[in-house]
């Protein structure tokens, strides 16, 4: 359960989003005659932005029970709205029953009797289906909603008994998207799992329209939660020049060489289809990793057998028997190039991306129906193991690579990969390079806090001498008093031309440093 700190009411009512001042879609219908009210935000129930376009941070303006001071609703999401016709068919089958009865009227008044008797069965069937839809599908539908905030992610159901499970975005090691079949890829929804630290399992948002655009809003969130509790404060500018030439140059970041990238290319499947992985602006592409071209051969043996024996039995059942039998040779040979085809189309839509923060493994299944996909931080990298399994492997120079990663994540499995232990070598490399890039990162904020530290302190303890040449005494005073020093009238000189008591020198001079509280002695014009 949250520890959130509802906005008021019954703490353990079911979370709800409770809008943001927009006028209810539907049911706020406008009345004739009245003036047109722009909406002040995006609708009441929906938490996502457009295809393509994930809401920004804090962008959306809603709320909900249960938000806590300063925290910001990225989406908040329900399950698609085919959940809600799906539950509806129960009660639109009598409903069709009675309408075909209908159409079936008949002048037998015996037999109109009985449709009468049946009508009004079906009607009492459809009634009570009508009242479990509403108070059970509609209601689940709309009590059960997922929310991504700044801060954490959260999974509420219920409305007589309400739950919720949440996540903090810094507890988060993976977030995965499971499509399953032909139907919602159509429809373009799914389910997002989130494996998360903790000890509450996993959280997974079910049926969820757009669930890639949900997954990269929720990474987004992570890095941008990550960013923000690692952000130092402002840094103090030291207000002597020297000091401020000091701190900048102890403070000058250390760099750290970025891999070049390769050029981001589409798959060699059918039309060419770019994966529908988002990358961030600071990552690249170091290499695409195909299976071995074996794998390939052996895949194909199969559809080219079904082929070559479709092709042959027909010649030889031809010549033998007399008979033309090309159209079941046609069928053959054209199934084996079918089967073929997918085959091939499988195997190379099936590929593995190293980037310059992770490893992703993208599984296509008939080069459009489906896309599966899993992918590991290096930082959350534990292991990386090679097996040659086999004799013909280690002749031809191929193997498998097992990623383990850390707590529950699953593991990364390559198998038949080209060159294993190059590939080895490279993902050791990129783990190499992530944890040189984090410590340089950390190495950079250690430096910033210190010159901000330094600065403060400099700023308290040096001060700048101000200049109070030819002023009067007295402005003189206040002038050195407000900088924090003390004025020493230290002789008088006689100085023609000058009226008596200005300030002839000082000492120090102006715009040195000099320590707070210190006296600054000067020079007064005298009497002629």
């Amino acid at each position: 359960m949250s520890g959130a700190t509802p906005h008021g009411g019954d703490p353990n009512a079911p979370t709800s989003p409770i809008g943001n001042g927009a006028a209810p879609a539907g049911g706020a219908a406008r009345r004739r005659g009245a003036p047109a009210r722009r909406r002040a935000g995006p609708p009441r129930w929906q938490g996502y932005t457009p295809r393509g376009r994930p809401a920004a941070r804090g962008a959306t303006g809603i709320t909900f029970r249960g938000q806590q001071p300063g925290e910001q609703a990225i989406f908040v999401a329900r399950r698609h709205i085919l959940f809600l016709l799906v539950g509806a068919w129960p009660a639109a089958l009598p409903l069709i029953a009675i309408g075909l009865l209908l159409l079936a009227h008949t002048a037998n008044a015996r037999i109109a009797a009985g449709f009468f008797l049946l009508e009004v069965a079906l009607g009492v069937i459809a009634a009570i289906f009508v009242l479990k839809w509403l108070a059970v599908d509609l209601v689940n539908w709309i009590f059960d909603i997922y929310i991504l905030t700044d801060r954490r992610l959260m999974d509420a159901e219920g409305f007589i008994n309400p739950r919720r499970k949440e996540a903090p975005l810094d507890r988060i090691q993976q977030v995965q998207v499971d499509r399953t079949n032909l139907f919602e890829y159509v429809f373009d929804y799914g389910d997002v799992v989130i494996v998360t630290a903790g000890t509450q399992g996993d959280l997974r948002f079910v049926g969820v329209p757009h669930p890639r655009e949900k997954a990269d809003q929720i990474r987004e969130a992570e890095r941008g939660y990550q960013a923000g509790a690692r952000i130092a404060s402002a840094p103090a500018e030291p207000r002597n020049p020297a000091v401020k030439r000091v701190l900048d140059e102890y403070a000058k970041p250390v760099v750290v060489p970025q891999q070049a990238g390769i050029p981001r290319r589409t798959f060699l499947g059918l039309l060419r289809r770019q994966s529908m992985v988002r990358f961030f602006d600071d990552e690249v592409i170091v290499a695409y990793i195909m299976r071995h071209w074996f794998i390939l051969v052996s895949r194909e043996a199969l559809p080219a057998a079904i082929t070559v024996v479709s092709v042959v039995a027909a010649l030889v059942m031809a010549l033998t028997l007399h008979v033309l039998i090309w159209p079941i040779a046609l069928v053959g040979a054209l199934g084996g190039i079918i089967f073929g085809a997918l085959v091939y189309l499988n195997y190379v839509d099936d590929i593995f991306v190293l980037t310059s923060s992770r490893i992703i493994d993208i599984d296509r299944f008939l080069f459009v129906f489906f896309e599966g996909r899993k992918q590991a931080e290096y930082s959350k990298v534990q292991d990386v193991r090679v097996e040659v399994t086999s004799l013909l492997g280690r002749i031809l120079g191929y193997g498998d690579i097992t990623v383990e990663t850390a707590g529950r994540l699953p593991n990364i499995e390559m198998s038949a990969i080209p060159n294993p232990f190059a590939v080895q070598d490279l993902i050791f490399s990129r783990i190499n390079a992530v944890k040189e890039r984090d410590a340089a990162a950390a190495a950079n904020r250690q430096r910033q806090e210190n010159r901000r530290v330094l600065a403060a302190q400099m700023n308290e303890v040096l001060i700048e001498v101000p200049d109070v040449r030819r002023l009067p005494v007295v402005d003189a005073g206040e002038r050195i008093a407000a900088a924090g020093l003390r004025i020493v009238v230290d002789s008088e000189r006689r100085m023609p031309g000058w009226l008596p008591g200005l300030v002839v020198d000082q000492m120090p001079r102006a715009a040195t440093t000099a320590v707070a509280d210190s006296e600054v002695r000067v020079v007064l014009s005298g009497r002629a």
